[in-house]
């Protein structure tokens, strides 16, 4: 899908973004050009350029000039230092920025490339535990956001745990969580109104639904409920990552029947193997083709290697994953991910490099540098 990016001033982001909330096209705003250079173009995507960072930029408009896509500069029309900046953009448009809100059907209308003949991958990821605390929500919440830094596409998080945290792993706590959700479309607000309301990171076009404050208020959620979540999640995004509780209850079962797969979530620990084993079977059972085995901290000296937890669950392990150290309590305590607060980490670069392979698998190898982060805005 052709896509526009709005690069701005950081004085400028919030306003714009609030201008064009229910664009008819995926738009996404960012303030610093060096990022802006590292984003993933194609020849279909438009990038409008503040002329105002240009002027403080001069160096870098060349390298802007060669992306791939077309590019319209923002600024007085008629300012003729201004005109000399859009013929170095290779600009095909001047666009005052009082009107970019107004002129962003037409120049999408005019410049974006329609979309592309074949459809978007579509793929839903069930992460499922038999046991808390083994590190599921952490690999959900940096699994999504790798896949969002480099994918093409939008990818949304949702959190069907009742207990789920989240939420609390963000820079700032959603205002709108599954509960939300589930009440706004069963009282009639519009699909777009709804989307609108959730927590986007705009610069890298990831939508995070949080479960609720409240686990009462959680609990009351049916199964039909989520499958009309995950209906308005899919009809948005390419990829949805889902963060269960444990168990096998008919929410859970509702996630799992629509998965296409189900990452089952394991520790080289006795106490998290013994619950899994019992689980497995009717798993196995019901969903044969879906299963993917993942052990976290695999590299802890538990006396259990990924052979042997294989030999116990009767199933190859898909990814081993190394402890990570402090970093994810570290990074969960700054309300950042991970993989964007030290993607050096080992848990990090295992994380990206899953994530690596997703897109790879659905999009091809990527041709340019994967979008770096944005930071998280609540709604």
């Amino acid at each position: 899908m052709a896509h526009m990016y709005v690069l701005v001033r950081p004085q400028l982001a919030e306003t714009v973004r609030q201008s064009i909330l229910g664009a008819s096209v995926p738009i996404s705003v960012s303030t610093d050009v060096r990022e802006a250079l590292a984003r993933p173009y194609r020849s279909g995507d438009l990038l409008v350029v503040d002329d105002g960072l240009l002027a403080d930029n001069g160096a870098l408009v060349e390298q802007l000039a060669r992306l791939a896509c077309q590019k319209v500069l923002m600024g007085s029309v008629d300012d003729l230092a201004v005109a000399r900046r859009a013929l170095q953009l290779k600009s095909v448009e001047i666009v005052a920025p009082r009107d970019l809100a107004e002129m962003v059907p037409q120049l999408a209308a005019q410049f974006l490339a329609p979309d592309d003949a074949a459809p978007l991958p579509r793929r839903l990821w069930a992460m499922f535990s038999s046991k808390g605390g083994i590190g599921k929500t952490t690999l959900a919440l940096n699994f999504a956001w790798a896949m969002a830094m480099q994918s093409a596409h939008r990818v949304a998080l949702a959190d069907f745990d009742g207990l789920g945290d989240v939420g609390a792993m963000l820079p700032r706590v959603p205002s709108t969580s599954l509960v939300d959700v589930v009440e706004s479309l069963e009282a009639g607000l519009s699909t777009d109104a709804v989307m609108n309301s959730l927590y986007q990171v705009p610069e890298m076009g990831l939508t995070i639904v949080p479960a609720d404050a409240s686990p009462e208020r959680s609990q009351r959620i049916t199964a039909a409920q989520v499958s009309a979540v995950l209906d308005l999640l899919q009809a948005h995004h390419a990829y949805v990552v889902a963060d269960m509780a444990t168990g096998l209850s008919d929410v859970n079962l509702a996630i799992l029947d629509r998965a296409d797969e189900i990452w089952v979530i394991t520790a080289p620990e006795k106490v998290t193997l013994l619950p899994l084993m019992r689980s497995l079977p009717i798993l196995r059972t019901l969903y044969p083709e879906k299963l993917v085995i993942v052990v976290n901290r695999s590299d802890s000296e538990t006396g259990l290697g990924t052979a042997d937890i294989a030999d116990m669950l009767g199933q190859p392990v898909s990814y081993a994953l190394p402890s990570g150290g402090v970093g994810p309590v570290v990074a969960a305590n700054q309300g950042r991910p991970l993989v964007m607060t030290e993607p050096s980490n080992a848990l990090a670069r295992a994380i990206s490099n899953m994530a690596r392979e997703q897109v790879t698998r659905f999009e091809g190898p990527r041709r340019n540098t994967p979008k770096l982060l944005g930071r998280g805005r609540g709604k």
